[in-house]
């Protein structure tokens, strides 16, 4: 059984934030956590804050394939991270992200999807999901207008209105340890309280 020595990682992800548990990889030590996007973000500076602060010997690689879409291109990159010594790997780029997770699974390396419950893609390395889901935040804006209370203003969901949420751990259940369990359930409620202020701004 591979042993998960990861604390926790809290992505900030357009909606609002989640928490996941990131582990070492089969080589037994997580050193180099790579992260890629279609294109570049506020989501960004929250992964290198946060990931920094727990995690300050393991390296963050970031990478941008300026594709939400491009499936090869999202592997091809995934393969040249993992050929640098990439032991978690997270793709960030909608529908681009499952060639991250196809190349995590033919290298033995562990994955973590985006937007969706994206496990189907490599379910015996995908740890879990950041969801991003953006059907339940537009649904929740038209109970606003349905209600006549819409106004003129940003709307905001996150973990409080379940819009961003983390995804079961499905096939990897076993692989992770209760303190890392523990830890993501601490931190989730940290976020949710209010006691951990998730350090993003996006201006437009």
């Amino acid at each position: 059984m591979k042993k998960l020595l990861s604390l926790v990682l809290v992505l900030s992800v357009m909606l609002g934030a989640t928490s996941l548990a990131l582990a070492q990889g089969p080589s037994g030590e997580l050193e180099i956590f790579s992260w890629w996007a279609g294109d570049e973000g506020p989501a960004l500076e929250a992964l290198i804050a946060r990931y920094s602060e727990l995690n300050p010997d393991v390296e963050v690689s970031i990478s941008w394939i300026d594709s939400w879409t491009d499936i090869a291109k999202m592997k091809e990159a995934a393969n040249a991270a993992i050929a640098t010594g990439a032991d978690v790997v997270l793709p960030v780029a909608s529908g681009a992200s499952p060639g991250g997770l196809y190349a995590a699974d033919e290298a033995g390396v562990w994955g973590i999807g985006y937007s969706g419950d994206q496990y189907v893609f490599a379910p015996d390395v995908t740890l879990s999901s950041g969801i991003v889901d953006t059907g339940l935040s537009i649904e929740k804006v038209v109970d606003v207008i349905v209600a006549g209370e819409f106004t003129h203003t940003d709307y905001w969901y996150g973990l409080k209105d379940n819009v961003v949420r983390m995804a079961p751990y499905h096939n990897t259940e076993s692989e992770i340890p209760q303190d890392v369990k523990d830890t993501i359930s601490e931190w989730t409620e940290k976020i949710l309280s209010g006691e951990y202020e998730v350090p993003i701004k996006m201006e437009f």
